[in-house]
Order: C-alpha cells, then structure tokens, then sequence
C-alpha cells in the first residue's frame, strides 16, 4: 500500500544513545505528515548501529478525484 511513498525527516544525529527526529511531510500516502521519530541504538557493531525507531505519525489522506 505504501510503495513509492516516503516520509521527510529533520534532525541532527548525534553520538548519544537516544534521541529524536521531527517529521515534517512526505510524498504518496505520507503528504502532509507530522509527527516525531524517536531513536534509540539497539546494538553497536564494529561497522555502524542498528537503531530501535519509533514513528508516532499523523497524516491524512486527502487523495480527492475531481
């Protein structure tokens, strides 16, 4: 349902454990989105981090045929 949709995020990331992105819209099914991303680092790797996300969201779906 939501192929080819994309969601448009703003943050800095920082080296701390936890942390937060805002949502700011989006494209397809994600037009107009808001909300916040808040992350966290599941596990540490020798090659980057795996984060833990969690995407509270609203957006609308305002597909109108005229």
């Amino acid at each position: 349902r939501f192929k080819g949709s994309t969601l448009e995020v703003m943050g800095a990331t920082t080296t701390k454990e936890q942390g937060e992105w805002v949502l700011v819209g989006g494209t397809g099914d994600f037009a107009m989105a808001r909300g916040v991303i808040k992350r966290k680092v599941h596990q540490k790797l020798a090659d980057g981090e795996v984060l833990e996300l969690t995407i509270d969201a609203f957006c609308c779906n305002m597909k109108v045929r005229l």
